[in-house]
Formats: structure tokens, sequence, C-alpha cells
């Protein structure tokens, strides 16, 4: 695969969800926590074939890989586990795509595009992933997660894994990658940024960022400008990001 498509766009990271504004860099194939969409006209290869549309909507964890674009994309990443944050986010992607020619890789029992998630066992999961994100900077291990649920380590796996729809240990990693970026963001070199995520070392998180991403930190994730999503993003701000980027059909 050739590696003259760098990603050097924008990337706005939110507590939940994550905006990429930019051409669409190579990657290998990966899989990732995040639902995904891609607006601007896109193609992604996945075991099964090709597909092709002005926007692509990916369930979580489903693998593919987009095709490297030199236009400028608007690539949004929403983290399904919020009860208040996805479906907000999901809301507004969808009625964006009435203007659109969608092209949807799905999960075979239940998407995220399609159904209502929102209300299986919200509330746990909610406060489930608040009490995660307080352990982000320590030694994060399965035990201590499940004495801040008053569950047995055991319990509190099975449940994490039925209600989030990803293992503990994945949904962990996914949320260590997201400081991480914050850290590169605010100027850490990947070797600082991994140790203030919790990874072992730099090496642990490149090969987390590219088996989510299909990218490395050097050149990728460090070539982006990484910036805070300002507030109200999605209701005020994504649909200008839209036509600036070529999306007018999903941007009236």
């Amino acid at each position: 695969m050739s590696t003259a498509s760098p990603w050097t766009g924008e990337l706005l990271l939110g507590d939940y969800a994550a905006v990429y504004l930019g051409p669409i860099g190579d990657a290998a194939p990966h899989r990732h926590l995040a639902a995904q969409a891609v607006f601007g006209g896109a193609t992604l290869s996945t075991a099964h074939g090709e597909r092709q549309g002005e926007l692509l909507l990916i369930d979580p964890l489903l693998p593919h890989r987009l095709w490297p674009s030199a236009q400028a994309h608007t690539l949004v990443f929403i983290e399904p586990s919020h009860r208040q944050v996805a479906p907000r986010w999901r809301s507004r992607v969808r009625a964006l795509a009435e203007g659109c020619e969608v092209a949807v890789l799905a999960a075979p029992e239940r998407s995220f595009w399609s159904a209502d998630t929102a209300s299986i066992d919200a509330a746990w999961r909610t406060a489930a992933a608040q009490e995660l994100e307080a352990l982000l900077g320590a030694a994060l291990t399965l035990a201590a997660a499940a004495a801040r649920m008053h569950l047995s380590p055991s319990r509190f796996r099975h449940r994490f894994a039925e209600t989030m729809g990803v293992p503990f240990r994945r949904y962990v990693l996914w949320r260590r990658l997201r400081q991480a970026a914050h850290c590169i963001g605010a100027g850490a070199s990947a070797t600082e940024a991994a140790h203030a995520a919790g990874f072992a070392d730099a090496a642990h998180f490149s090969r987390t960022l590219r088996g989510n991403f299909g990218v490395s930190p050097q050149p990728s994730l460090l070539r982006m400008q990484v910036r805070p999503m300002p507030e109200n993003y999605v209701d005020e701000r994504l649909v200008e990001a839209l036509r600036r980027n070529g999306s007018r059909s999903c941007a009236r």
C-alpha cells in the first residue's frame, strides 16, 4: 500500500464523539468501537467487497478500510456507550442522510444506525463509562472497575460486554486512545502521550492505534491538527463543515 497519502486534516475530539475534517489518508484494514459516518463521497473495502456512497454509515467493530482520497471529507465517530450523546449524534446524521446517496455497512444482529439502542440498560452503561473514565489515569484493572460498580469481577465482565457490546479490555483501550490523542493535540510526543494515557509504552500505543484506525502515531496522528470539539458542534457547526467539504446534498 502506498504511503503517499497522509492524514493532514483537523481532528476535533469531544467526550464521546469526534470529527475529522480533511483528506482520507492511507490506512490498513481495521475496526473500532465507534460508529462512523463518512461524508463527501468515498469508497470502502470489506471482506465481502466494496461499498460506495456520498455518505457511508459503518457500524461499530466491523472491519473495513477507506480508500485514500485527496479531496476534503467529513468523518464522524460516535461512541455508542453514552445514552445522551450517541442518540443525539445518530439522530443528526440520520436527518442529514435524507438528502444523500447512502451505503450502510451494518452489523447482522442490530445496526447502530437503525436501532434505538438508547434504552438498552442505558443508566448502567453511562454509570460504568463514567467510573472507567475516572480510573483511566491509574492502573485500571477489571477488579477495580468491578468494585466501583459493586459487582464481582466475573459478573461485571459479563454485564459490561452484554451492555456495552464490547469486551472490557477493548473499551478501555479505546478510551485510552482518545486520551492519548488529546495529549498529542496539546503538544506531547507519541511516547509522552502513551504514558499519560496509561499505555505500557509507545509501541503498545502504536499497535492499539493501528488496530483501531489502521494508522500509526508517526506520521499520521502527529500530522493532524488535534483540537477540542466546540460546544454544540453537532447542532451548530456540523452542517457548515459538510458544506465546506463539498457534501452539499447532505447539508440542506
